[in-house]
Formats: structure tokens, sequence, C-alpha cells
């Protein structure tokens, strides 16, 4: 498997491309009310796709995005519908990318800041991480940083062992459109 992974970055990294980007990645999770989620606009440059590793119920349950990230901030939004009222988990994520091209199975962190969240068609609480990140749940590490906001002190450094999770409650048939601005931490 590691001969066929290392050939693979291998490819790409001929073809000039990378397998692995710096990605801001905002994760929307239905599986706990068995909610089917559709994607109405994905994020511009980026991607929103149904989660292929899982089985065929939750496949539809579950919508991960790829936002290509730098070290300015950028407004990023997509939008998505739920087939039935629920609740829908909202996990701000990075990704994570190989140390050395050479050696493709040793990764690390993409931290990515986000600030500014708005969710149009649901209610979340503090977007704005100001002053603290109540209403934002964790695993792993994440961090509240005071002095990195992106107009006002206050955002959420992720990566995809480390994010940042909020439930919110959407309605069957209604468009909801997240909006935010984020960045590669340093």
């Amino acid at each position: 498997m590691k001969l066929v992974s290392k050939a693979v970055v291998a490819a790409v990294v001929v073809w000039g491309a990378s397998l692995y980007a710096d990605d801001a990645r905002i994760d929307l999770d239905a599986t706990n009310d068995g909610v089917n989620l559709q994607t109405v606009k994905a994020p511009d440059n980026g991607s929103a796709d149904n989660a292929s590793w899982m089985d065929d119920a939750k496949n539809k349950q579950y919508i991960h995005t790829g936002i290509p990230a730098t070290g300015e901030w950028t407004q990023g939004s997509f939008s998505f519908k739920a087939d039935k009222d629920g609740k829908v988990t909202i996990k701000l994520m990075g990704e994570w990318r190989p140390k050395d091209e050479n050696k493709p199975d040793d990764l690390e962190p993409v931290w990515i800041l986000y600030d500014d969240i708005d969710v149009k068609g649901a209610e979340l609480k503090n977007g704005g991480f100001d002053g603290s990140m109540d209403g934002w749940d964790s695993y792993g590490e994440p961090q509240y940083v005071g002095d990195q906001g992106h107009q006002k002190p206050g955002a959420m450094k992720v990566w995809h062992n480390s994010p940042a999770v909020q439930e919110i409650t959407v309605k069957g048939g209604q468009d909801v459109t997240i909006s935010f601005w984020y960045k590669t931490a340093k």
C-alpha cells in the first residue's frame, strides 16, 4: 500500500498538481437525525460533496467541503437543503498534508482560522467568536485565538482532527447558506 501511495503522490507531483492542499473544510453532519442533505451551491473555487466513505444511507446525510486557503482572509459561502426538519452539525475544520513529499504517510495538520460565520435559514450562536467560543463544542485541540480575528478580535483555529462544532436546526426544503471568513493560520 505504501508503494501505491508513493507512486500516486509522485505522479501528481510530476503533473504539477498537489494531492494535498491547504484547504479550509466545513462538514455538515445530519446522520444522528437521518436527514438527507443536498448541496444547492458549492463554494466558489471549491467543492461540496457527500461522504463517499460512508454507507449509502449516511453518504446522503453528510456533506464535506474543500476550499483553497491562503494566508489572507477570504470570504466563502455555500448552500444546502435538507429533505426534512432536523438537526445538522456544522464542523469547522482544516485538512492535513505530508510533512515531506517523499514521505506521504507522515502527515501534519493544516490549521485554519475561521471568523464571522453567518447562517441564513437557521440560527447559529457566536459566529464571530467575540470574546470566546461560547456556543461551540469541540474535540481534539481547537484553539480560540483572541488577537487574529477578521474585523474584530476573536477567531477559531482548527484542523481536521480538532474541529469546532455547533448543531443547528433546519427546516425540510429550505435553503441554508453558510457564509464565513477563513485563512491559513500561522
